[in-house]
C-alpha cells in the first residue's frame, strides 16, 4: 500500500463519500451507485482506485460484489504519515497510545491503539457514534 495511492484515493469527494458510507456498513456496488448521480462505470472506477489503494476490500457473493472499509489500512497509513511530519507523535521509548477521530456524514469513529517501540500493537479500541444533525 503506497502513501501516494492512499492520498490520490482520498483526493476525490466521491471516494471520500464512498468511504464514509462503507464506514457504517458493507454495501454492494449497486447500493453504492444508488447514492450518487453519476454513471455505474464511474462508480466502478472510483471503487477500483479505493481498492488498489488498500482502503476497501471486495468479496463476490453470488452475483453481487460486496465492499467494506479496511479500517486498519486507513488508520495505519494516516498515522504513519503523521509520524513522519509531526515528531511529537513518534515513539520516545515505552509504549504509547495513538488516538484518531474521524467524523463523516454517516458516523464519528474514535480509535485508540496502544503501540510498543518498533510498532508492535498491544490493543485497539474503537467506538462509533452517529453525529447529531
Amino acid at each position: 500500500m503506497s502513501l501516494d495511492k492512499v492520498f490520490e484515493a482520498l483526493s476525490s469527494t466521491v471516494r471520500r463519500k464512498i468511504l464514509a458510507y462503507l464506514s457504517a456498513t458493507e454495501l454492494t456496488a449497486g447500493e453504492i451507485a444508488e447514492r450518487f448521480a453519476i454513471s455505474k462505470p464511474s462508480i466502478s472506477k472510483h471503487l477500483s482506485i479505493l481498492e488498489n489503494a488498500g482502503l476497501i476490500a471486495s468479496e463476490r457473493r453470488g452475483q453481487f460484489i460486496h465492499y467494506r472499509l479496511v479500517h486498519d489500512n486507513l488508520l495505519n497509513t494516516l498515522n504513519g504519515y503523521l509520524q513522519e511530519v509531526c515528531p511529537v507523535s513518534r515513539p520516545q521509548g515505552g509504549s504509547r497510545t495513538v488516538s484518531a477521530t474521524f467524523t463523516s456524514c454517516v458516523r464519528r469513529t474514535t480509535c485508540s491503539v496502544s503501540v510498543l517501540p518498533g510498532g508492535t500493537r498491544l490493543k485497539r479500541r474503537c467506538s462509533a457514534s452517529t453525529p447529531s444533525t
